[in-house]
């Protein structure tokens, strides 16, 4: 089992990423192999597999999961050339953003990730370590790892696993698989029979985050289309949002926080408790049936 694992360090610098690999001895490699292959299984077994969707987010035994997703030709090459790879200097620790090992489980080449993060970097003189009955500054730089995964890939079936999109794009680009409206699309739906726009330009441009998903969730909807204005107003009420009407169509109006609560009722983020009848707000989307 032990043989075949190694470890390797994502490195990052602003966009560009590399691979180097992190040397450990027979010990150490027997020990994290048998550590990373039970973090496997407590990250695997027994979960539900959902679909990755921005407007999802995962309950306790969920997780994400993208398919066909290729891995960058950067790991690619070096999860298949890992001995030929040069280890890090010291003054690369602090870019680290991921640690990556191959396991083969059930004839399958399996891929395991964890995230990365420079409170992990042991730095000299200023951490403490117990030697010979006393405590001593360390004299070189060294890492910790973490007790958990954060990502899974299966490479026969092109398969990623994982629960958290921030903290797999730190060392794996998925910004394919997360959309925010851009300038263009909010300024389409603005623009759309439903609404009647109070001032398109102060919601459009530069978007907060926020708005942007918002507004991505709502063209995913299919909502534009299917409901009259009439219908909104009517539903909104329900829901303690202040719709107005204007020619027919519903005011979009300019002041964001007004904006952004229309938006969540519009995205179904918000919903009376079946107890109490307070309204809540919620992001997480799951259908129960």
């Amino acid at each position: 089992m032990s043989d075949h694992f190694h470890l390797l360090a994502i490195l990052k610098n602003g966009t560009r990423h590399s691979v180097k690999r992190l040397p450990i001895n027979r010990d150490l490699q027997e020990a994290l192999s048998a550590d990373w292959h039970d973090q496997h299984h407590r990250f695997c077994d027994g979960v539900r597999e959902v679909p990755y969707d921005v407007r999802f987010t995962p309950q306790d035994g969920d997780v994400f999961s993208l398919s066909d997703f290729e891995l960058p030709e950067w790991l690619h090459t070096a999860t298949a050339h890992v001995m030929t790879l040069e280890q890090p200097a010291d003054e690369d620790l602090e870019r680290i953003a991921g640690v990556v090992s191959t396991i083969n489980a059930d004839r399958e080449d399996i891929i395991l990730f964890q995230n990365f993060t420079r409170s992990r970097v042991i730095s000299p003189r200023r951490a403490l370590l117990w030697m010979q009955k006393a405590y001593s500054p360390a004299e070189r730089p060294g890492l910790t790892l973490d007790k958990k995964l954060s990502a899974v890939y299966y490479a026969a079936q092109r398969k990623l696993l994982f629960l958290n999109y921030r903290t797999v794009n730190s060392f794996l680009p998925l910004q394919n698989y997360y959309w925010e409206a851009s300038e263009e699309q909010i300024r389409e739906m603005l623009t759309h029979d439903l609404f009647a726009p109070e001032d398109i330009d102060a919601i459009a441009v530069r978007p907060t985050q926020s708005l942007a998903r918002q507004f991505a969730k709502l063209h995913r909807s299919g909502l534009l289309g299917s409901y009259s204005a009439h219908q909104v107003l009517d539903r909104a009420k329900t829901y303690g949002v202040d719709v107005s009407m204007a020619g027919g169509r519903v005011v979009f109006p300019a002041d964001l926080q007004k904006a952004k609560k229309l938006l969540q009722f519009l995205c179904e983020e918000r919903f009376r408790g079946a107890m109490t009848g307070k309204l809540y707000e919620t992001n997480s989307m799951r259908p129960t049936e």
